[in-house]
């Protein structure tokens, strides 16, 4: 009888020979390669797009809105069409998928006070709460699954941290323990911080089923904090939270749009985004808005949840994650250092 010994790499498929080498999928997206940007018409959108370009991607743009300046090629598709959005990934090697109803609905949920929507720091969407949910997690299933279809290597996905439990009403929400990490159970109050919170949970079955094929997609979910472009960045710092005008512990951050767009761009070129097929990332710049020490704060507004000890007015998210697996550094604006 003749035995046959292969290499590793020949003998067992991707998904064998990733977790030979420690478990981590290496699958990084090389500048020059196809990659497919959703949702390029927006702001957000187009800072990410400006990324790509300089990277060297062949980069292909779509969007729900027109982009008739779009200096790359653009399709108009409508993403909750499935067919439409297989066609639209076929060949592609990386996607960054940013497309969706870009915040929480203006209609409360049941028994909230209406009042709450007007008091917020951020717009709020006309349409309904399920109208957005239905349209988030529709778009962002068929993205996933036209990846895994058309074979690319990496996804990453615009998520939210409003997905770990941002509410209308800022008293509603309630941290096990501060600063927030990954490892902290999310919990919505909303329908669009749950759209983001099932498109994560689509993500994570598409690539943790992809993993075990010939050829794998991992998935990294970007769960940032409210994004201030330059032009905003004046506004900082802003009154802490009082009695009369509380805030949701989510709302005390944000970061810098540049930067997210920058996490974006590392998360499609990590080698590795960690153990898991999918990753998610939490991103927030290093101070609050405010120039209140942080662990004043916490005390104030969320008495007996274990605080770790946060320096100043340092962030009560944690970006550790982030700036270990992806290499993301981001920073704060001169009138918040202290």
């Amino acid at each position: 009888m003749y035995l046959l010994y292969l290499p590793l790499s020949l003998a067992q498929p991707p998904w064998l020979a990733a977790r030979a080498c420690g478990g981590r999928l290496m699958s990084p997206v090389a500048p020059g390669a196809r990659v497919v940007l959703t949702g390029a018409a927006g702001r957000h959108g187009r800072l990410l797009l400006s990324l790509l370009r300089g990277a060297q991607y062949d980069v292909l743009a779509t969007d729900l809105a027109p982009f008739p300046d779009c200096p790359v090629p653009f399709v108009r598709a409508d993403l909750c069409d499935a067919a439409a959005t297989e066609e639209l990934l076929r060949g592609t090697v990386g996607v960054i998928h940013a497309a969706a109803v870009p915040g929480p609905s203006s209609t409360t949920p049941p028994g909230v006070d209406a009042c709450w929507g007007d008091k917020q720091m951020l717009g709020l969407e006309k349409l309904s709460p399920a109208t957005l949910l239905e349209q988030n997690v529709t778009s962002a299933f068929h993205v996933f699954e036209a990846a895994a279809k058309a074979g690319a290597r990496r996804l990453v996905f615009s998520s939210s941290v409003f997905a770990m439990g941002w509410s209308h009403n800022p008293l509603h929400y309630a941290p096990a323990f501060l600063p927030l990490t990954e490892s902290h159970p999310a919990t919505p109050h909303e329908s669009y911080g749950l759209s983001k919170l099932l498109g994560e949970h689509a993500a994570a079955c598409v690539a943790r089923t992809s993993y075990r094929t010939r050829a794998p997609l991992s998935i990294a979910s970007l769960r940032f904090t409210n994004l201030v472009y330059p032009d905003a960045e004046k506004t900082l710092p802003w009154a802490a939270p009082t009695d009369a005008a509380p805030a949701n512990v989510l709302m005390w951050h944000w970061a810098k749009a540049h930067e997210v767009a920058q996490a974006h761009l590392l998360a499609l070129q990590a080698p590795s985004l960690g153990a898991e097929p999918h990753e998610p990332f939490l991103l927030c710049a290093p101070t609050t808005r405010f120039t209140d020490s942080s662990a004043q704060l916490a005390a104030r507004f969320y008495p007996g949840v274990a605080t770790e000890v946060v320096v100043g007015n340092g962030a009560l998210i944690s970006t550790a994650k982030a700036q270990r697996n992806l290499g993301w550094r981001p920073t704060t604006v001169d009138a918040l250092r202290q």
